[in-house]
């Protein structure tokens, strides 16, 4: 009988790490930061943002010169929003994440609200420059999500304090990235 319970804890008792990022991202030693990118997905500012959240990341933040190279190697020969805008007050640019860093790389004469139009978001173009964007137009994006692990048991009981006969998990710990709601068992 002890085998056997030694056997089921340890077949029911699970650590995924997954390199530590989100479904389908890449993990980058060098930022310690997890991306992602579909070549096929062309959004809106605003839908891009929505599907890096629902993806369990953001918008990518961009804190360093290292960083842009990598988001411009990422995005390749296209453009691709990132995470800075200046919806709220026009000429105040902050990261999507409201993090703060002073690195940025606006090609010469950007950002300019060219013609006067309303250009209040973002773009890396090919190269790794940044220009500011009409919102509304539609265009690559990269997502970041924060290196995490999740570790969590599958083995318990119904009776407190008390595990690994095999039966229904009574709790489960899942460790998420910063902004991801989950409820108690752990759905997003």
């Amino acid at each position: 009988m002890f085998v056997v319970y030694i056997l089921l804890t340890l077949l029911f008792a699970v650590q995924i790490n997954c390199d530590n990022c989100p479904p389908s991202y890449w993990y980058y030693e060098a930022t310690n930061r997890c991306y992602k990118y579909d070549s096929n997905d062309y959004l809106n500012y605003t839908d891009a943002v929505q599907s890096c959240t629902d993806s369990y990341g953001y918008l990518v933040v961009i804190s360093d010169a290292t960083e842009n190279g990598i988001i411009n190697d990422i995005c390749g020969n296209d453009y691709c929003w990132i995470g800075y805008d200046d919806i709220a007050l026009e000429g105040t640019w902050i990261w999507i994440q409201n993090e703060s860093h002073s690195f940025t790389n606006w090609e010469e004469g950007e950002p300019n609200s060219y013609l006067g139009t309303d250009e209040d978001c973002a773009n890396m173009h090919p190269g790794g420059g940044w220009y500011d964007w009409g919102c509304s137009r539609a265009s690559r994006y990269a997502c970041e999500a924060t290196a995490y692990n999740i570790i969590y048991t599958v083995a318990g009981t119904s009776i407190a304090d008390y595990s690994g006969d095999g039966g229904p998990a009574t709790s489960a710990t899942m460790n998420y990235p910063q902004g991801v709601a989950v409820d108690s068992i752990g759905r997003h």
